[in-house]
């Protein structure tokens, strides 16, 4: 009797420990499986936010080509056609008939000795 109820015990205790043992097993899965929908989740929101923060740069470039870039383009073009005309105007100071009194002449030969 004593030899059954040892066993009995035993099988108990066997028995316990055996489905502690494929318990741990089955919460190891199942959080493993956890563990990799929250990576994925990670990942996915990662993605997102990469996809919002190239959004945001476009955006940026978009505003400043609007903003800043045209109008100085504009503004650079004027200055240049303007400048033209300067440079051919002071080209033909030469072959003006009163360039020995030309105040535009005097004007641009005080700026260069001053400089």
């Amino acid at each position: 009797m004593e030899i059954q109820l040892i066993i009995s015990l035993a099988g108990i205790v066997s028995g316990i420990v055996g489905c502690s043992w494929i318990t741990s097993l089955v919460l190891r899965k199942k959080y493993g499986q956890e563990i990799e929908i929250l990576k994925a989740e990670v990942k996915r929101k990662t993605s997102d936010t990469e996809g919002v923060e190239i959004a945001n740069a476009e955006q940026t470039l978009k505003i400043q080509a609007e903003y800043i870039v045209e109008p100085l383009t504009k503004k650079i073009d004027v200055l240049s056609k303007k400048i033209t005309r300067l440079e051919k105007a002071i080209n033909r100071i030469g072959h003006c008939p009163h360039a020995a009194d030309c105040p535009v002449k005097h004007e641009l030969q005080n700026i260069e000795n001053n400089s």
